[in-house]
């Protein structure tokens, strides 16, 4: 894992504690938190379509001039993240560990019905009994997962710093070494 400094403008991809990341970033650095998922789930889980979207989360990048945060791997909206941001960070765990924390994360929210973005709310028989699940979701795009350390690599320019965390372990180092604390629980982003 590299240990250059933050950047102002910094983009999280991969699994495993992209929000929780941001969240803190966000904190510590006082820039804007770009919550894409709160973006794209709107009320009752509707999803907003691909141009307003990226019309929506370039406005929030171009407003928030004193830098900014996004956390999210949404593929039709990265070629514009990444030209803008400084800093590239991919959160690289190993699958069983992602799907260990997605699977916890569900089902602490589902029984807490703790608010989600817009008023959603995530429930048990949505994590196990949904196409939309979470779970499902992260099965079917393991390769992807599992290749962000490469592809997002490839997609930045040459003045934009990478950095990769490879592991839990890496991943508090990296709490650690920039003074980031966690959040015991998510609130409402935008």
């Amino acid at each position: 894992m590299q240990s250059a400094p933050l950047g102002r403008r910094i983009a999280i991809y991969g699994g495993g504690g992209k929000t929780s990341l941001a969240d803190a970033i966000a904190r510590k650095l006082g820039i804007r938190n770009v919550s894409l998922d709160s973006i794209q789930h709107g009320p009752k889980w509707l999803q907003t379509p691909e141009d307003e979207f990226a019309r929506i989360v370039e406005s929030r990048l171009d407003e928030s001039t004193d830098g900014w945060v996004t956390d999210g791997n949404y593929s039709h909206i990265r070629p514009m993240i990444l030209a803008k941001a400084d800093t590239a960070i991919v959160i690289q765990l190993w699958f069983g560990a992602l799907f260990w924390r997605i699977l916890l994360r569900s089902v602490r929210r589902a029984i807490t019905r703790e608010p989600l973005w817009n008023g959603n709310r995530e429930s048990l028989r949505m994590t196990f009994l949904s196409r939309n699940s979470t779970l499902l979701e992260i099965i079917g795009k393991k390769k992807r997962y599992a290749n962000y350390a490469n592809i997002i690599p490839q997609d930045v320019g040459p003045d934009t710093n990478v950095i990769i965390i490879k592991g839990t372990r890496q991943l508090n180092d990296f709490y650690r070494a920039h003074g980031l604390e966690r959040r015991l629980r998510r609130t409402e982003g935008g």
